[in-house]
């Protein structure tokens, strides 16, 4: 999981991404010229990450106010 800017048809925001099939240190699968593929999480899911294991719990503070800043 990682978070960052995403610039669309919307203008830039702060979104919540997530890499294909792959564990730290690898690259995963599928890979586009050599890189992972990653992928934007619908805002809608958001919530559903914030209540799991997929965000560490020392980190999830930091993603939520990342998350909800206005660019």
């Amino acid at each position: 999981m990682a978070i960052g800017y995403w610039t669309d048809e919307e203008g830039k925001r702060p979104v919540l991404a997530q890499r294909w099939n792959g564990d730290e240190g690898d690259k995963g699968n599928p890979l586009s010229r050599g890189y992972p593929t990653w992928f934007i999480l619908p805002s809608e899911t958001y919530s559903l990450y914030f209540g799991s294991d997929f965000i560490p719990n020392d980190k999830k503070s930091k993603v939520i106010d990342f998350l909800l800043k206005k660019s």
